[in-house]
């Protein structure tokens, strides 16, 4: 009967739906029918692959299976020590399997697991090469609707407004999906991480860059794509900073939103600096977008020395004055840029500090509950 159960179970997870199932002291019979076997002793792996090659395994380790004997109830019997105090020999046998377990780990191995890491690689590729598409795609939209502007009194409105969709967008499309994922894989800064924040805001910009027309030089543009992948990291650790504050998956992204919306309205655009409320102040200060779209504004507009009017219609004549209607004459572009790149780090340092405080309250929760036994 557990036979017949156990096959029928077998077909369906191999149908591919996942099925949980407990059997206790499973017969000869049943155990051949398993595809592999995890065995652990204390918590600690002995023997994990093939169910068919595991009394081979036991046996080149000197714990030979008898024909006779289940191999399960075998395998039980050289790992359970029912009493570590007397029984030294047993202590010793398990040991010397967790011990013989660790060399066989280190050798290269062609398993199950080399063949998940290699599934997962394969879907970060498509993922990265679909997010970079994406961003490609967006950027192609972004140049044609402000194509080859202007450099006149109507195309200081539309280089400012262009400017501040690049870096609000930069920050709301990068943190936004980082809200969720660090909740489900509790991903810190990994190496393969670190590509994908330069590539993406490179195949974001240079689009953009070409068909605006910013031009102004190599300089310009090399200036600006600085603090485009500046913006893009700063993002980021924002993103981390919130996921490790609110570990929630359904809350988290809403209060990410509600702090990049302040500090889209901080942001020098939509309100003057200099006509912020005294009350609401603070805000530009931790504001990444402020210190985005200002270094951006300054790297551009200083670079412009002359801008074409006429005597009814001349907002500014230069891009310092465009840069001074905008009151962001108070620091430099460097200065911009230090500042993102100190957001940056006191983001990930509060991150870092919140998920260490977690772990160490778990920690003592576990120990707690381990004491109490």
């Amino acid at each position: 009967m557990a036979e017949t159960v156990i096959k029928q179970l077998q077909q369906i997870a191999r149908d591919g739906r996942t099925v949980l199932a407990t059997i206790h002291q499973p017969s000869s019979e049943v155990f051949a029918i398993f595809d592999q076997l995890y065995l652990l002793s204390d918590g600690s792996p002995v023997y994990q692959g093939k169910a068919s090659e595991s009394v081979d395994y036991f046996s080149s380790l000197g714990y030979p299976c008898p024909p006779q004997i289940n191999p399960s109830d075998y395998f039980m019997r050289q790992l359970v020590v029912i009493d570590k105090a007397t029984d030294e020999a047993g202590v010793a046998r398990v040991e010397s399997l967790k011990e013989e377990w660790r060399k066989h780990q280190k050798l290269p191995r062609a398993d199950s697991v080399s063949m998940l890491q290699g599934e997962q690689q394969l879907e970060n590729t498509r993922v990265s090469l679909l997010t970079q598409v994406s961003n490609l795609f967006l950027a192609v939209i972004v140049g044609l609707i402000y194509l080859q502007l202007d450099l006149d009194q109507k195309g200081i409105q539309n280089f400012s407004g262009a400017f501040f969709f690049l870096v609000t967008n930069q920050i709301v499309v990068t943190a936004n999906p980082v809200f969720v994922s660090v909740l489900m894989e509790l991903a810190l800064i990994s190496r393969d991480e670190l590509p994908m924040q330069i590539i993406l805001p490179i195949v974001f910009f240079v689009p953009i860059y070409f068909l605006m027309g910013i031009g102004h030089g190599f300089d310009v543009y090399i200036y600006m794509q600085i603090v485009m992948i500046l913006v893009n990291s700063c993002a980021i650790g924002l993103a981390y900073m919130v996921s490790c504050l609110v570990p929630r998956v359904d809350i988290a992204p809403l209060i990410g939103i509600m702090l990049i919306m302040p500090f889209m309205l901080f942001g020098g655009l939509l309100i003057n600096s200099d006509d912020c409320p005294d009350y609401f102040i603070w805000i530009q200060y931790v504001s990444p977008v402020k210190y985005g779209y200002e270094a951006i504004m300054k790297i551009f507009w200083n670079a412009v020395s002359s801008i074409a009017c006429d005597t009814t219609n001349c907002t500014a004549r230069t891009g310092a004055e465009v840069l001074a209607s905008y009151s962001m004459t108070s620091r430099s572009a460097l200065g911009d840029a230090l500042l993102l790149v100190l957001l940056n780090v006191a983001f990930r340092a509060i991150a870092f500090i919140s998920i260490s405080y977690q772990l160490r309250q778990k920690s003592k929760l576990w120990l707690k509950g381990k004491h109490s036994k």
